[in-house]
């Protein structure tokens, strides 16, 4: 199984019945069961990156975003968006599927 699909399985465990999206209120406890450790101040400084459109909803791609910044940062508030964008590219995950 491929990076991608599984940080994607996880953001699927934790939206709600009938949402297509991700609640921000949500986004600690889907990072924590990937095994990520964000603390409360970065949980919100993620949320105002991801929550773009300010509707309390996180996309599919900006939560795939948030947790490869994890990974190679340790931090999402670490990370460039243009960093995190070369890192999709390098990894070769295809964000259309």
């Amino acid at each position: 199984m491929d990076l991608k699909k599984q940080v994607l399985d996880v953001y699927k465990l934790f939206i709600e019945d009938g949402e297509t999206f991700l609640r921000a209120r949500n986004l600690g406890k889907a990072l924590r069961s990937a095994g990520k450790n964000p603390t409360d101040m970065e949980i919100h400084e993620m949320v105002n990156f991801a929550n773009f459109h300010y509707d309390g909803f996180i996309n599919p791609e900006r939560f795939l975003d948030i947790f490869l910044a994890f990974q190679v940062f340790g931090s999402a508030n670490k990370a460039d968006a243009n960093i995190v964008e070369e890192i999709l590219r390098e990894s070769k995950i295809d964000e259309t599927q």
